[in-house]
């Protein structure tokens, strides 16, 4: 299984994630304490962005959400709204029921060590 999840995250999905999660930190909602951090502008929720790898990565599990037996990743770098987002997954060789997961925007790797394993 070989999967590409490909989106653009539009400019308001910092405050919608906001809202749901309670997480109103000012490096998602304003532009000017974002820069204030060093960052290029607001960024995207991290979880938002495991989210998204946990999605391409169990597609093929939808119908039975149960078989997912694990996830992990590091966070290595901040995804900002607007610009593409990519997400790869392919097969570990070492253990056939763990997917590897990349997730890149403007070429940088936003995750690391990103790992689900599903039940056979």
């Amino acid at each position: 299984m070989t999967e590409r999840l490909r989106t653009v995250p539009a400019a308001d999905v910092p405050a919608r994630y906001a809202a749901v999660s309670g997480d109103a930190s000012g490096l998602h909602l304003d532009e000017a304490a974002a820069r204030e951090a060093g960052l290029p502008g607001v960024i995207l929720h991290g979880l938002y962005t495991f989210g998204l790898a946990v999605r391409a990565a169990s597609a093929d599990v939808d119908d039975d959400p149960r078989r997912i037996r694990s996830v992990r990743a590091q966070f290595r770098a901040p995804g900002v709204p607007g610009a593409e987002m990519v997400v790869d997954v392919e097969p570990d060789p070492a253990d056939p029921a763990a997917r590897i997961i990349h997730v890149r925007q403007d070429g940088a790797d936003l995750l690391r060590n990103a790992v689900l394993t599903v039940e056979p």
